[in-house]
């Protein structure tokens, strides 16, 4: 039980507060029609999350593997969707996991 809460708790504050991106951006922009500003948005969390020197290279390694995987799916001509958040969480937790 300890190590379970021990990986939320690091996947929690790795996800910080908004994740991916920031919600309330997303809503303002019309990324149906315009991917790219979408795949912009992801990128604009990562040089954030730079900025800010919070030491969350795992959320950074999310943000470069999800912008890299909307591009190809852009390529593709499908919609360039996210990982959901539950889907982020327990990414970072297995890697966490994996890492210690």
């Amino acid at each position: 039980q300890m190590l379970l809460t021990s990986l939320v708790d690091g996947a929690l504050t790795a996800y910080g507060d908004t994740g991916i991106f920031d919600p309330a951006k997303l809503a303002e922009i019309d990324f149906l029609n315009e991917p790219q500003l979408l795949i912009d948005l992801v990128a604009q969390s990562g040089q954030q999350i730079c900025a800010e020197g919070t030491g969350r290279e795992d959320m950074l390694l999310m943000i470069e593997i999800t912008k890299e995987w909307m591009l190809h799916m852009v390529s593709l001509r499908y919609p360039p969707l996210t990982p959901h958040h539950t889907q982020a969480i327990v990414v970072l937790m297995m890697s966490r996991f994996f890492s210690e």
